[in-house]
């Protein structure tokens, strides 16, 4: 049976896609890329039993994935369509790039709730990369 595919929109905050994600010192198992939400995105993750965290009064969650995204991630602006937009150079996808997500939900937890697991991505606006000079996350 396929698993069903969500969408959400959100903002990068790390990204984890090139590289594994490295805990205390070892590599982890996945790729994975963190994205910051409004409310009314988190609303919609907290219906499917997503779990968010808040940093600093934004709301943010992880999505992660065992596979190589390089081939699944497209650039294109809002309203064009899937067919028009070009494959994205996964090294330029930074901090504060605006993206949607399609996640399948996996397992769930108790206390962390259902895991995200991410399929595809499309990128709308290319991030700052790093340091905009705020503080401020």
């Amino acid at each position: 049976m396929a698993k069903v595919k969500y969408y959400t929109s959100g903002i990068v905050a790390f990204n984890n896609l090139i590289n594994k994600d490295v805990y205390r010192g070892e590599e982890n198992s996945s790729f994975s890329v963190t994205l910051t939400f409004d409310e009314v995105e988190r609303d919609k993750l907290h219906e499917l039993g997503v779990k968010t965290k808040a940093y600093k009064d934004v709301f943010q969650n992880k999505f992660s994935t065992r596979y190589d995204m390089s081939d699944k991630i497209v650039f294109g602006v809002e309203g064009l369509d899937k067919e028009e937009c070009v494959p994205f150079d996964l090294p330029e996808l930074s901090y504060g790039a605006r993206v949607r997500v399609m996640f399948t939900l996996g397992d769930d937890h108790p206390v962390y709730g259902f895991g995200t697991r991410l399929e595809r991505m499309r990128v709308f606006e290319v991030g700052s990369g790093g340091d905009d000079g705020n503080d401020e996350f």
